[in-house]
């Protein structure tokens, strides 16, 4: 519990990384693409029926879906800030800066864009002080916007801990994709690397064109929770309880 408490505090500290940054005074030509995907594209898909249904469950579909889509808001941290100091290329360009929290934490990142015939890639790298640079935000998106992902490594937090003895990577992963009917499809997930991957929870939430769509909720592997929708908002949901289920609906009509 003690270093989920400490993943969470610097993950949002993680977030002012970009405002506070040493004034670079000569400033280079940055040229590199960002992030394309657009949040408020999905939510304007979502029927008007679900978004104003005081239907507690119907609500609880449309916090799902904002809360999968919030983690678009994190995607600023792909872009170096303004101050940010180029320092050479790593398969693209790369720029370093550091981030200073009080006299606790001094944090230094490297940031480097790529791209190929398909993808453009982002990559960020993080050193506490002065410990090992690790891994910190690994993401890559489709050309045309169609997909992509964002790989958050949380290791590096337990150079932070001089009681911790190390610890497992600890991902967290987000995706998206976009079908040829304009259909999205979200997933997000908490993964730890011991021999492979172990997923303890996974959320995939699909928001179709006509407004239609469905969330499901897995937890180490075993379904829980699925939740759906029509392009009215009429909706249905179901919670497995090992070999039994509870089931509801609701109308947005009613």
């Amino acid at each position: 519990m003690k270093n989920m408490i400490q993943i969470l505090a610097i993950f949002f500290i993680a977030v002012l990384i970009t405002f506070s940054c040493s004034k670079d005074d000569d400033p280079d030509v940055r040229d590199f693409e960002t992030i394309s995907f657009d949040r408020e594209v999905v939510l304007e898909k979502l029927p008007e029926g679900l978004k104003n249904s005081q239907d507690p469950y119907a609500q609880q579909a449309v916090e799902y879906v904002e809360s999968a889509l919030n983690w678009s808001d994190f995607y600023s941290q792909l872009n170096p800030p303004e101050n940010a100091v180029k320092v050479g290329k790593k398969n693209g360009n790369t720029y370093t800066w550091t981030w200073n929290y009080g006299s606790q934490y001094v944090l230094t990142l490297w940031w480097t864009y790529s791209d190929d015939a398909e993808k453009n890639y982002w990559e960020i790298d993080i050193q506490y002080g002065e410990g090992e640079r690790s891994d910190y935000i690994n993401a890559w998106e489709n050309k045309d916007g169609s997909g992509g992902e964002v790989l958050y490594n949380y290791a590096w937090i337990c150079a932070t801990d001089e009681s911790s003895s190390g610890c497992e990577n600890l991902y967290w992963i987000y995706t998206w994709n976009r079908d040829e009917n304009d259909n999205f499809l979200f997933t997000y997930s908490i993964e730890a690397e011991d021999d492979e991957f172990e997923s303890s929870m996974n959320y995939e939430t699909l928001v179709n064109d006509d407004g239609s769509g469905s969330v499901d909720y897995y937890f180490y592997g075993e379904h829980f929770y699925h939740m759906e929708w029509d392009a009215d908002g009429n909706g249905s949901w179901v919670q497995y309880l090992g070999d039994s289920e509870i089931t509801g609906s609701w109308s947005v009509n009613s």
